[in-house]
C-alpha cells in the first residue's frame, strides 16, 4: 500500500528523533522541495509523483516545521557546516513560501540568527579535506590585440551561474560568440510556457527576465546578506585563478546578452534535453556548438 506523503511526514513527526530512515526521508522530501518549491500528496517507491494532486496547506505546515527541527537536531549533534548550510537553505525557500503557523511564526528571526553564526565560520579549513587540493594558475599571457575578436562559437545558452561564467570569461579575455541561441521559453518550475498571450517578439524577452530572476533569486540574495562573505571568496579566487574582481562581478550583475554577444536569437524549446535542439543543430553549420547551463 502506497503511503500519502502527509502520512509519511506526520509519521516523522512524531518520532523523538530522527532515525537514519527519517532523515532519508525528509531528505528525500527537501529535495523534492528544493527544485519545485512544492510536494505531491504521493510518491512511488523510486521518487517520482503519482498524479497532479500537491500536498495541502496542513502538510506544508508540517514540513516546515520538519525542516526547522532537523536544522536544530544538526547544530545539537555537531552536524557538519555543509549539512548544516544545507538544510538551512531549504528552510529558508519554505518559510518564504510557506504561511507558517502560529509556533512557527517568531522562528524566521532565530534562523537568521543560526544562519549569521553559521557564516561566521566560513570559508572554513575543514571543508578543504571535501574539495581537491587548489591549483594555483601562476602564469596568463595578457591579451595583445584592440577591440574585442568574435570566436567562432554558436552558444546554447540557457540562463544560468555555469553558463554567465562562460560568458563573463570569454569577454574578460576580449573574446564575444558569435550568436548566442537564448532557450527560454518555460517557466523553470511549473515547466509551462511563460507570456504565452504575448505578442512573441516581447515573449522571449519577459520569459528570458522571469527564468533570470528565479534561477539567479539564491545567488542574489546571498550577496545581498552575506556581501562580506562573497567578497571574500571573489578575493581568494582572485589570487588562486587571477581571474580579476570585475569578471566576478560580472556574475553577479548579470548583464544583458547582447553585452556578450552582437547576435543574441531566442529559441522555442523547452530545456537544453529537448529532441528539437538536436535537429536544430542538425541544420545548422556550426563550427563549435557551446552549451552553457
Amino acid at each position: 500500500m502506497q503511503h500519502s506523503t502527509l502520512s509519511r511526514l506526520c509519521f516523522l513527526a512524531a518520532e523523538e528523533g530522527f532515525s537514519s530512515h527519517s532523515n532519508k526521508e525528509i531528505d528525500f522530501f527537501s529535495k523534492k522541495y528544493d527544485i519545485t518549491l512544492r510536494l505531491f500528496s504521493f510518491y512511488d517507491n523510486k521518487g517520482r509523483k503519482l498524479g497532479i494532486e500537491t500536498l495541502n496547506h496542513a502538510g506544508l505546515q508540517l514540513f516546515a516545521g520538519l525542516l526547522y527541527l532537523r536544522i536544530l537536531l544538526a547544530i545539537d549533534q555537531n552536524a557538519s557546516d555543509i549539512d548544516q548550510a544545507k538544510y538551512i537553505n531549504v528552510c529558508w525557500k519554505a518559510f518564504d513560501n510557506i504561511n507558517l503557523p502560529d509556533f512557527l511564526q517568531t522562528e524566521p528571526e532565530r534562523l537568521k540568527y543560526l544562519q549569521d553564526k553559521l557564516f561566521e565560520r566560513l570559508p572554513a579549513k575543514n571543508l578543504q579535506d571535501k574539495a581537491l587540493s587548489p591549483y594555483t594558475v601562476t602564469n596568463i599571457k595578457p591579451v595583445n590585440w584592440d577591440g574585442f575578436k568574435t570566436l567562432p562559437i554558436d552558444v546554447l545558452f540557457y540562463e544560468g551561474p555555469i553558463a554567465r561564467a562562460y560568458l563573463e570569461t570569454f569577454y574578460s579575455l576580449k573574446c564575444k560568440s558569435r550568436r548566442i541561441h537564448l532557450i527560454a521559453e518555460r517557466d523553470l518550475v511549473s515547466k509551462k510556457r511563460v507570456g504565452r498571450f504575448m505578442p512573441s517578439f516581447f515573449r522571449h524577452k519577459y520569459a528570458a527576465a522571469v527564468q533570470s530572476r528565479k534561477i539567479h533569486y539564491w545567488p542574489q540574495y546571498l550577496f545581498l546578506t552575506q556581501k562580506k562573505l562573497c567578497l571574500e571568496i571573489f578575493e581568494h579566487l582572485q589570487k588562486i585563478l587571477r581571474i580579476e574582481q570585475s569578471t566576478l562581478w560580472g556574475l553577479v550583475d548579470l548583464k544583458a546578452l547582447y553585452h556578450y554577444s552582437d547576435s543574441v536569437i531566442p529559441l522555442p524549446f523547452t530545456s537544453l534535453k529537448d529532441q528539437k535542439i538536436l535537429d536544430f543543430i542538425n541544420t545548422q553549420n556550426f563550427s563549435i556548438d557551446l552549451f552553457g547551463n
